[in-house]
């Protein structure tokens, strides 16, 4: 591709950039204003539109969501909060990144970047919508138990604490910062490895404190640390940095640094299986821009361990300890229960005998009763047994007696059963009859004629 002469300078070609930035950026601190103006003075009274909101929406086209997220761009980054002009640091932020700064704490605006893109920021407004899920009880909780685990980080800096939390998940830059260290004229270097462009955010969550940010913005400008849940910034410089990784790295093994500054071993790669030669394929696309935000890793707590079951030997000393199984012995012990569990072909089951096993109990409690099954269930030999006996012929006129008496009871019973389910299931007027059939039976129940004695 030709390049085509330009006949301006790189100085005014940057003037009118800079000038057309600032125009689109204050834009919206402008229409913000005016907005604002429309709505705090009565310059709408002839127009005969009777709020902002009717005026944006019949005028152009804004809705009220529109209509308020403008003039919060203009009290928020406006020249004092009420003006026509975008203050000077957030001059190159468009529409779509001031949105997004809307939700922000000024603490955090303050460390922003234009060059950060808009899901730069949105990754950052993320980690701080997450962050405000943790309440301060919790957090309280939290601090108390991570200080009684590592005492030694209660005198810790807050750079200190973000550093070390980021290169424990960057194994890489530890390796890396290891060997830069201990050479002459160390600190650009340093500054390139956490920030290897314009600028660098890293989100990091601290036990006890929350998350923080920390802000670099190359070699020559300090570092910037946030804590999210407090506001509280700190500026700190670049040979303090090199000085505590000093602190962090005192020799040059690699490992015995970290072991001592995590009290682990050093992780290792995993081993890759090399890699096969492909087929050509189509060129793909190149990937997109590296962010220039770091989410914080968050670890969730592991889950107490069950405490082991006490042995004979731990409750009385004189009883010896039992010899250890080993793996194979354990092995076969399993398989002989879990094969002493399995059926033996050819053995009897009791679930072959109807005859042994209870009856099936169906809960009707909540079910309606229809004309045709208005007698609760019952088991199918006692049914038969009562009826049996019912046939049989009676010995005498007492026992007679005694049967019709039982008759008249279950009839009752039954007829008090079919009386529940209507009630429960707010059938007023079947359970009215029922009720009056009920009593009437009840009052046709002579017990002194069955039992005279």
């Amino acid at each position: 591709m030709d390049i085509v002469e330009c006949k301006k300078s790189y100085k005014e070609f940057k003037a009118e950039l800079d000038a057309e930035m600032n125009r689109v950026a204050n834009g919206f601190v402008r229409i913000g204003y005016a907005l604002k103006v429309a709505r705090d003075t009565s310059i709408l009274y002839e127009s005969g539109y009777t709020s902002v909101v009717a005026f944006a929406a019949g005028e152009y086209n804004l809705d009220k969501s529109q209509v308020s997220r403008f003039i919060a761009i203009n009290d928020k980054f406006s020249e004092g909060g009420y003006s026509d002009r975008i203050q000077e640091q957030y001059v190159a932020f468009g529409y779509a990144k001031l949105s997004l700064m809307l939700n922000l704490p000024d603490e955090v605006n303050e460390l922003l970047t234009p060059d950060l893109s808009k899901a730069d920021i949105k990754a950052i407004k993320d980690e701080i919508d997450e962050e405000q899920k943790t309440t301060d009880i919790e957090l309280m909780i939290e601090q108390q138990e991570h200080l009684q685990e590592h005492p030694e980080q209660q005198e810790e800096n807050m750079l200190a604490k973000a550093v070390k939390s980021r290169l424990h998940d960057a194994p890489e830059m530890w390796m890396e910062l290891n060997v830069i260290i201990r050479k002459s004229n160390s600190r650009k270097a340093i500054a390139e490895v956490f920030c290897p462009g314009e600028s660098k955010v890293d989100m990091v969550r601290i036990p006890g404190i929350g998350r923080l940010m920390v802000s670099y913005k190359g070699p020559d400008n300090n570092i910037e640390v946030v804590a999210v849940r407090t506001g509280e910034k700190t500026s700190y410089e670049w040979y303090k940095m090199e000085a505590m990784l000093m602190r962090l790295m005192p020799s040059d093994d690699v490992e015995a640094n970290w072991q001592q500054a995590y009290a682990e071993p050093f992780p290792k790669k995993p081993e890759v299986a090399p890699k096969q030669p492909k087929p050509s394929a189509p060129e793909k696309p190149k990937p997109k821009e590296k962010s220039k935000v770091t989410r914080a890793v968050t670890r969730k707590p592991e889950p107490p361990k069950e405490p082991e079951k006490p042995l004979l030997h731990d409750v009385e000393p004189s009883i010896p300890k039992p010899d250890p199984v080993e793996p194979e012995v354990q092995q076969e012990l399993e398989k002989e229960v879990k094969d002493a569990d399995d059926q033996i072909e050819g053995q009897d089951s009791i679930e072959n005998h109807e005859e042994w096993m209870p009856n099936k109990v169906i809960d009707t409690t909540y079910e309606d009763v229809t004309e045709k099954q208005k007698v609760a269930p019952v088991q199918p030999e006692k049914a038969q047994n009562e009826q049996k006996n019912v046939q049989e012929q009676p010995e005498n006129d007492q026992d007679e007696e005694k049967r019709v008496c039982i008759s008249d009871k279950r009839k009752i019973l039954d007829k008090l059963y079919v009386l529940r389910q209507k009630v429960l299931n707010n059938n007023k007027e079947d359970a009215e009859v029922l009720a009056e059939e009920v009593v009437s039976m009840i009052g046709g129940w002579d017990v002194e004629e069955h039992y005279p004695d």
